[in-house]
């Protein structure tokens, strides 16, 4: 019972809130109007025209160079991953316990 009075209290709450703004319906700066229209004539940036550009040096930054070396980067990655593991539980246990017997020899473990 109580819960649906909280909930009761939060919706007047809410709806009073909404109720009390002003409404600008129609009225819109100056300014606002200008720059809509500027936008409207030049247009929006195409998104796979930015993907395009992006090889071009900018500024002196060689990004294709740059783009290049991430690539070889990754591919040598992939070549060169462990693949599976191949580890089991009691393959993990040995080695705990070898390293248990290390530090109780007072040697530095792994």
């Amino acid at each position: 019972m109580v819960r649906f009075g909280y909930i009761t209290v939060f919706a007047l709450a809410l709806s009073s809130c909404s109720t009390i703004l002003p409404s600008d319906e129609g009225t819109v700066p100056e300014w606002f109007e200008a720059r809509r229209a500027q936008v409207i004539e030049d247009g929006y940036p195409s998104l796979r025209a930015a993907a395009v550009s992006q090889n071009v040096e900018v500024s002196g930054t060689p990004w294709l160079k740059i783009a290049n070396e991430l690539t070889i980067a990754q591919r040598d990655l992939e070549r060169n991953a462990p693949g599976a593991i191949t580890v089991t539980a009691e393959d993990m246990r040995a080695w705990v316990e070898e390293q248990k017997a290390l530090v109780a020899k007072g040697e530095e473990p792994y």
